[in-house]
């Protein structure tokens, strides 16, 4: 976890495991969410920190705000991007 000002007072840590796949399908999987995600984060309003971190098959968003709206409508966002990058991966058929 990385040092955050004491600015934030809203924080919500998002883990997804992508388990359903085999091993080496599942972490590039996770790297194309994450690189699909991540120019998103450059957008961000002041007094709102989002950090993502793609690591093997895990997914991990945290999001910092000053109040609890705030997270609600980042939360949104963030989980329709995902579902919005997965939706666009061709994957192979399953045998």
């Amino acid at each position: 976890m990385i040092s955050i000002s004491k600015e934030y007072k809203a924080r919500v840590e998002i883990r997804i495991r992508l388990s359903k796949f085999k091993r080496d399908l599942a972490r590039k999987v996770a790297d194309s969410i994450c690189s699909a995600i991540i120019p998103e984060t450059k957008s961000v309003d002041c007094g709102q920190k989002i950090v993502i971190l793609c690591s093997d098959t895990l997914i991990q968003i945290e999001i910092y705000t000053s109040d609890l709206a705030s997270i609600r409508a980042i939360f949104n966002s963030y989980m329709m991007y995902i579902i919005t990058a997965y939706s666009c991966i061709r994957l192979p058929p399953s045998n």
